[in-house]
């Protein structure tokens, strides 16, 4: 994919040279054809490309190539860079309250970084569920059919599972899946509401069961308030 003027590739994509050969003027298209393509990466020897390649290491290549006709007329040796990424984008889950975000960014290894392409997650669902699900982006966010990051969720009481990704343009991080297991309480209750220092209490929510020791941090709404008994 061309991000900017560059082109980004990872090292599975199929590289591959074509030429036009002219013939009594230059762009007519008419010549005998080109018969042999010649390239070289990074200052090497050249080599005869007889079907697609690929470039393995990261970072940006320099590919020089020429094609030469069926009466061995040799054209000029012209230049491209290529920059090959193979670093995934970092993808972080935050949360204000019962609001849910999700942002990435494309770190810049070896020199390159072809940028964040697309962020992708799924509520209550796995991706394995997911196959032969048509895209629909009208479908509700979140879900198989659209699993396209656009801004921040709600969840609602209870727990979940987000399972979440991004990809970069070069595609890298479109297999790389990860899951936060959430649990969002409401109907709490406190016993006692209130005390002294040291007096023991007890946190209680359906579902949630009831805890209680020496350090517990527990988000009321939003507030994250910690809570501590001695």
């Amino acid at each position: 994919v061309v991000v900017g003027t560059q082109l980004f590739v990872n090292p599975s994509t199929g590289l591959m040279l074509s030429a036009v050969d002219d013939g009594a003027t230059a762009g007519d298209g008419q010549g005998t054809g080109p018969l042999l393509h010649y390239y070289s990466v990074d200052g090497s020897s050249f080599a005869l490309s007889s079907s697609t390649f690929q470039l393995s290491g990261e970072g940006r290549h320099e590919l020089r190539y020429f094609s030469i006709d069926g009466f061995g007329n040799v054209e000029i040796t012209r230049s491209s860079y290529v920059a090959v990424d193979l670093a995934p984008p970092s993808v972080v889950l935050a949360s204000t309250g019962t609001s849910f975000s999700l942002s990435a960014q494309d770190p810049i290894s070896s020199g390159v970084a072809s940028g964040v392409e697309s962020i992708f997650y799924l509520v209550d669902t796995t991706p394995e569920s997911c196959d032969g699900v048509a895209e629909n982006p009208a479908a509700p966010p979140g879900t198989c059919a659209n699993i396209a990051y656009a801004g921040p969720f709600t969840l609602a009481p209870g727990s979940h599972t987000v399972v979440y990704g991004a990809a970069d343009f070069a595609r890298n991080g479109e297999d790389i899946l990860y899951s936060t297991s959430v649990f969002i309480a409401s109907n709490f209750a406190i016993t006692p509401s209130q005390g002294p220092i040291g007096q023991p209490f007890e946190i209680a929510n359906p579902g949630l069961g009831s805890s209680s020791g020496t350090k517990t941090r527990v988000k009321f709404g939003t507030v994250l308030a910690p809570l501590s008994s001695w």
